[in-house]
C-alpha cells in the first residue's frame, strides 16, 4: 500500500471520529435530532465541511504528487547522475540531434575554426616544405611559381639594373657554300648559318640568317672585338685580301681592318683579320673578300671558312 493511500485512510478515519463527536455533542449522545445541510455544508459545494481536506496532504491534493510507481519519490525532478529522482538515460532523451549547445563546436563551427584532418594537417592549417606536423607539400606543385614573390632576390629587371652583364653580345656566323669572287673586286660574304648568337636579356639577336645575313649587329654601345677568316681556292697568281667594314651596306667604302697574303703556288690560300672597334647600338660589321688572280675564284666552304665573329668587350 502506497504512502498516499495510507494517508487518505487515516484522514477518512479521523473524519468519521469527528462526525461521531459532533453527533454526540449535538444530540447529547441520544442519537436523536437532524444533521442539516445548512450546518455541515455551509458553502453549498456538496461536500461536508470537515471532508474538504480529507484527500489532501499538507494542503496539497493527490494530483500535485508524482505517483510512487513512476519511480520518483521526492518530487518530480531528476538528475543525470542519479539521486533521489529516478535516473534517466541520456540516450533515451528526445532532441539529441538538436544544436542545443552552441558553446561547443559542431562540424560547421569546427570547420570554420580548424583545418580538417582530412587535409593532412594536424596542428593548425600551416605547413612547411621539409615536413613536420603539417603535411609535406611539394614546392613544384604550388601555384604562382612564376610570380615575382621574392623581391629580396634579383630577377632579370633588378639584376640588369644593378649589374653589368658579363656579355652583352657575342655572335659567330659562317657560310656553308662556296662564294664566287670576281677578280679585282671586293665582294661581301653572306653568312647563312649561325654558330652562336648570344645577347643579354631584352636585347635583339645580333644576326639573322635570311635578312641581311652578311651583317652582325652591335645591340649595345661599347668596345667590340672581331675576327674573320677566308680560304681561297688554289691559284698561284696575285694576292688575296680580307677586310672587315662597319656600316658599308654590302659595298665596301671604308675598311676597318684588312690583310693581304700572296697566293700559295700549289694550295688553297687562307687569310684572316682581327681587331677592336667601338660600335654604337645598331652598328654592324660585314666581311669582304678580294683577289686579283685575273679570273674568278671561290671562297671555299670549310668548317673554318668563311666565318665572322663579333664579341662585346665592355663600355
Amino acid at each position: 500500500m502506497s504512502e498516499i493511500n495510507e494517508l487518505l485512510i487515516q484522514r477518512i478515519l479521523k473524519l468519521e471520529r469527528r462526525l461521531g463527536q459532533l453527533e454526540r455533542r449535538e444530540y447529547g449522545g441520544g442519537g436523536s435530532g437532524d444533521m442539516t445541510k445548512a450546518v455541515y455544508d455551509t458553502n453549498d459545494d456538496g461536500v461536508v465541511n470537515e471532508a474538504v481536506e480529507a484527500d489532501t496532504l499538507d494542503g496539497s491534493h493527490a494530483s500535485a504528487f508524482a505517483v510512487a510507481a513512476a519511480g520518483v519519490t521526492n518530487g518530480n525532478s531528476h538528475d543525470h547522475s542519479g539521486g533521489d529522482g529516478a535516473q534517466i538515460d541520456h540516450g533515451g532523451l528526445a532532441g539529441l540531434s538538436d544544436d542545443d549547445h552552441s558553446q561547443y563546436y559542431n562540424q560547421t563551427r569546427g570547420d570554420a575554426r580548424y583545418a580538417a584532418i582530412a587535409y593532412g594537417v594536424y596542428n593548425g592549417n600551416s605547413h612547411d616544405h621539409a615536413g613536420g606536423d603539417g603535411a609535406q607539400i611539394d614546392h613544384g606543385g604550388l601555384a604562382g611559381l612564376s610570380d615575382d614573390d621574392h623581391s629580396q632576390y634579383h630577377n632579370d629587371t633588378r639584376g640588369d639594373a644593378r649589374y653589368l652583364p658579363i656579355r652583352r653580345g657575342m655572335c659567330q656566323a659562317h657560310n656553308d657554300a662556296n662564294v664566287s669572287v670576281a677578280t679585282s673586286t671586293w665582294v661581301v660574304i653572306p653568312l647563312n648559318t649561325e654558330d652562336y648568337d648570344l645577347v643579354a636579356s631584352g636585347l635583339s639577336a645580333m644576326h639573322d640568317t635570311s635578312t641581311n645575313n652578311s651583317r652582325i649587329y652591335a645591340r649595345t654601345a661599347g668596345v667590340y672585338s672581331f675576327s674573320g677568316q677566308l680560304t681561297f681556292e688554289s691559284n698561284a697568281t696575285g694576292v688575296r685580301n680580307i677586310a672587315v667594314c662597319v656600316n658599308n651596306a654590302g659595298t665596301l667604302t671604308t675598311i676597318t681592318s684588312s690583310g693581304a697574303w700572296p697566293a700559295h703556288p700549289s694550295a688553297d690560300t687562307t687569310v684572316y683579320v682581327t681587331g677592336f672597334t667601338w660600335l654604337d647600338a645598331g652598328d654592324y660589321i660585314e666581311l669582304f673578300a678580294r683577289q686579283n688572280s685575273g679570273s674568278t675564284l671561290n671562297v671555299v666552304a670549310y668548317s673554318y671558312s668563311p666565318f665572322l665573329t663579333l664579341v662585346f668587350e665592355g663600355d
